[in-house]
């Protein structure tokens, strides 16, 4: 039983219908699978159209408020794309401060030399303090 009923659907061919497209007395566009009743009122000749074929005319709208609109969009996106440009800029900026402040740290910048007095101390606890001033403004 259900053997027949897949052969069935693996034969059945594909079914196709005409589209008529059609304006009335007021220009307004209609679609649909059957003519119109009252053909008197339509303003186009009835035919069948292909579905593939492009019903609605290409737009050439050359107006001053559409070039004005697309201007507008043209000049929005040339300030989103400097604005991501700087914003690159700066996040490059800051990961390589962060970068050269990690290797301050690192490489014992600020730390006190071989014979530490009172005030050395106090010199590389000064410098080691604003070399992880530098990290946490620059890496979080």
């Amino acid at each position: 039983m259900k053997s027949h009923i897949i052969m069935t659907f693996l034969v059945a061919l594909p079914v196709s219908a005409e589209i008529y497209q059609w304006r009335d007395q007021h220009g307004q566009l209609h679609f649909s699978d059957r003519a119109p009743e009252n053909r008197e009122h339509a303003i186009k000749d009835l035919a069948p159209i292909s579905t593939y074929e492009s019903v609605i005319p290409d737009i050439k709208d050359e107006s001053k408020a559409r070039k004005a609109r697309n201007q507008s969009r043209l000049e929005s996106k040339k300030k989103q794309r400097l604005a991501d440009e700087k914003a690159a800029r700066l996040k490059a900026s800051r990961e390589k401060k962060c970068r050269q402040a990690r290797q301050d740290y690192r490489s014992g910048e600020g730390r006190y030399r071989a014979q530490p007095g009172l005030d050395d101390l106090k010199k590389a606890r000064r410098r080691i303090d604003a070399i992880n001033e530098r990290i946490k403004v620059y890496c979080y």
